[in-house]
């Protein structure tokens, strides 16, 4: 009696596992080994087997994602990687490279975006030293080269000749070196906001065991203080909190490139305050050694144009980055004015304190709300 009890319960089918959610009704999808998708409750009927990613969305909450790993003898899963910090490997993926972390949780659009700049922003990195290194030896040339003619009689436009080499090799040096720096930092916090992005930033969906063979997800409403904060801590970052993921990586490219513009039209403009100073310092010994006309007036056309020159990278200058500070302006209103759908359809004011946005058809209300 007991081993025909016993074999009815072996050959009886393993009870199928749900998935709950809080708040009810939201969009669950299962991406594994095979690919399951429904609404909360969601109920599965065919027993998995492996590592699975869950994503939970629902209009007016974040998008966010756990891991969830079904025995291989069948059962009910576990949560793996639930909680607010998002797993060890994925910040270990971030912290190798930047932006793989984000791939391989699927933000494919914002992973790209990030790699590609950290990666434009290192190879700047190379150029300017092999920039620096380069000049550091033509520095060495020119100077052994006014050494060797300190002893001998030389002529006085070829004592200016070799005093205006060493310049110029210094001058490039030291702007190669200013623009290294530029870009170090640039890429340093690129580096470390992939790696926040991907430790806190994002948060994973807390799944919980609610009973045997039922386990409950809790979303997280979207805040439009946060979304706003994250704007304005980077470009397109609290778009993509917000659900528009494809938005927040353009405004991300965007903003990112008009910042990498900028700092190119930087070098440039200390490239031509080098030149200027160059073309002084020549009209300077050739005014105090040599009594020739035309090469006077030469030295002046010359220096006259390094002026013109520096005057107009300089007006370049403030343009790019003027361009790309409204660049950062524009993803901050767009993150104070962004589509939030609520339950009800319209744009969400989810926030009891703190900034808020209701956008309605034919109206747009900003403002501040306080508690009392």
């Amino acid at each position: 009696m007991a081993v025909a009890l016993g074999a009815c319960l072996a050959a009886a089918p393993a009870p199928a596992q749900t998935l709950l959610s809080s708040p009810p009704h939201a969009e669950l999808r299962l991406d594994g080994p095979v690919r399951v998708i429904g609404p909360s409750p969601l109920m599965l009927e065919e027993p998995l087997r492996g590592e699975y990613l869950l994503t939970a969305e629902k209009p007016g909450f974040v998008v966010q994602k756990a891991r969830l790993r079904f025995p291989e003898g069948g059962g009910p899963a576990r949560p793996a990687g639930s909680g607010p910090f998002s797993g060890v490997s994925g910040v270990i993926r971030t912290l190798a490279l930047p932006g793989v972390g984000q791939m391989a949780a699927g933000e494919r659009g914002h992973g790209w975006v990030m790699l590609l700049t950290e990666a434009g922003a290192l190879g700047m990195v190379i150029k300017s030293d092999a920039d620096a290194r380069h000049a550091l030896n033509d520095y060495n040339s020119a100077y052994d080269r006014l050494q060797a003619a300190a002893g001998t009689t030389v002529t006085a436009e070829e004592q200016t000749d070799l005093e205006i080499a060493v310049r110029r090799a210094q001058y490039l040096q030291d702007d190669a070196r200013a623009s290294r720096r530029r870009w170090l930092v640039f890429a340093g916090l690129t580096w470390g906001y992939s790696v926040l992005d991907q430790a806190f930033l994002r948060g994973g969906l807390d799944v919980r065991t609610h009973g045997f063979d039922t386990l409950r997800v809790t979303l997280q409403p979207v805040s439009r203080t946060q979304a706003v904060l994250r704007s304005a801590l980077v470009p397109g970052a609290g778009q993509a909190y917000a659900g528009h993921r494809g938005r927040g990586a353009w405004l991300l490219l965007f903003t990112g490139g008009l910042t990498s513009v900028a700092l190119a039209g930087e070098h440039h403009f200390d490239r031509t305050l080098s030149e200027q100073a160059e073309a002084q310092a020549r009209y300077d010994a050739l005014s105090a050694r040599t009594s020739d006309v035309d090469r006077l007036n030469s030295a002046r056309d010359a220096l006259q144009q390094r002026y013109s020159d520096a005057s107009s990278a300089r007006r370049t200058r403030t343009l790019l980055w003027a361009a790309a500070g409204t660049a950062w302006v524009l993803n901050i209103l767009d993150a104070m004015v962004m589509d939030i759908p609520g339950a009800d359809g319209r744009t969400a004011a989810l926030d009891r304190e703190g900034m808020y946005a209701q956008v309605d058809p034919g109206s747009v209300r900003l403002g501040f709300r306080r508690g009392f």
